[in-house]
């Protein structure tokens, strides 16, 4: 059955679930990604579904909704800086995490962005 993984799946359901109990919202974010417990590579990441679909959402097109309207946004790009567990990680756009939900969040809420969290240095 698709659509029923972390992303997409539990985050759009968790994330319009959470969404409802507020009056209105300038920004919402949402941000999915393998970082393991004790990362041992230089990627600092955990490759735990298909390389294939992977690459693929690094780069196709990405579902938003910006200014209150559905639209699309280029992959890896929107690059922001975060640490966890005083660990260095960038994020940045993905395709694929979204999916049905822009379509039910069109025109309602501004900005919406699908982001998977990477680290820096990933010398793509």
């Amino acid at each position: 059955m698709p659509q029923c993984g972390l992303a997409p799946g539990f985050i759009s359901i968790a994330a319009y679930d959470l969404c409802q109990q507020f009056d209105s919202l300038q920004s919402v974010r949402l941000r999915v990604g393998a970082l393991p417990q004790y990362p041992v590579n230089r990627l600092k990441y955990n490759l735990t579904w298909s390389t294939n679909g992977l690459v693929n959402e690094y780069c196709n097109p990405c579902d938003a909704i910006v200014d209150g309207k559905r639209t699309q946004v280029l992959p890896m790009e929107g690059l922001e800086h975060f640490m966890a567990d005083g660990i260095d990680y960038e994020a940045f756009n993905t395709s694929g995490g979204l999916s049905a939900l822009a379509e039910v969040l069109d025109g309602k809420w501004v900005p919406w962005i699908i982001k998977r969290y990477v680290i820096r240095d990933i010398g793509i």
